[in-house]
């Protein structure tokens, strides 16, 4: 769903009797996807939300790992060099993802995304000149409890994902989270390796121990 973000400013200044707003707290165009609806639509990745999220384009960038090159009203960025900002911004649960590589998230742990046009940079504090893409995780319920996805694609692909809660003392819980890939298929052979080439597997583990504080 797509909706119109609108910030409270803080002071205004007048002008020769008309009142003007800081550029950074003008309204941006602002897209929300829920945990239910990339649920609902088997969402795996980053790059599954472009086609439902207008002006968004998410591309993978093979010369970093998990890289992403993600363009925002036909403005991006897909340089690997950790020199360069990129473009678009992703935010993890309010941390700025600093450089393109580990930018293709997958969608399984997360809460909410937010999708924000125009740049930002004044308002989040990252450099950012078309945009930002706010990732929430969901938080540790302390109570036990596991949530799985398994699923079998084509040439044997294989994805598993699995987040674990379970509470540890009083005040204390944790969550921790899996995501493993086997991408399958026939490739090329490395004979001195003796593994398979230009192939993507991968193991992510991910985790949380929060601490609430109580009289």
């Amino acid at each position: 769903m797509a909706g119109i973000c609108e910030q409270v400013l803080p002071q205004e200044t007048s002008n020769i009797g008309a009142v003007q707003k800081d550029a950074q707290w003008v309204p941006h165009s602002t897209t929300v996807l829920t945990k239910d609806e990339l649920e609902e639509t088997f969402r795996r990745d980053l790059e599954d939300i472009e086609s439902i999220v207008p002006g968004l384009i998410v591309d993978r960038m093979n010369t970093t790992p998990r890289g992403a090159a993600i363009a925002l009203r036909g403005m991006g960025s897909a340089n690997a060099s950790k020199g360069f900002d990129p473009a678009v911004t992703v935010n993890i649960d309010g941390i700025y993802v600093g450089t393109h590589t580990g930018r293709l998230q997958v969608l399984f742990d997360f809460e909410k995304i937010e999708v924000v046009r125009g740049p930002q940079g004044a308002r989040d504090g990252n450099p950012n000149i078309s945009g930002s893409i706010n990732i929430e995780r969901t938080k540790p319920t302390g109570e036990l409890d596991v949530d799985l996805r398994v699923s079998m694609d084509i040439d044997e692909r294989q994805e598993a994902d699995i987040v674990v809660n379970f509470p540890i003392v009083e005040s204390v819980s944790a969550k921790l989270g899996l995501h493993w890939k086997d991408q399958g298929g026939d490739y090329m052979t490395n004979v001195f390796s003796d593994r398979d080439e230009n192939t993507e597997d991968y193991t992510l583990l991910t985790g949380a121990i929060p601490w609430d504080f109580r009289d």
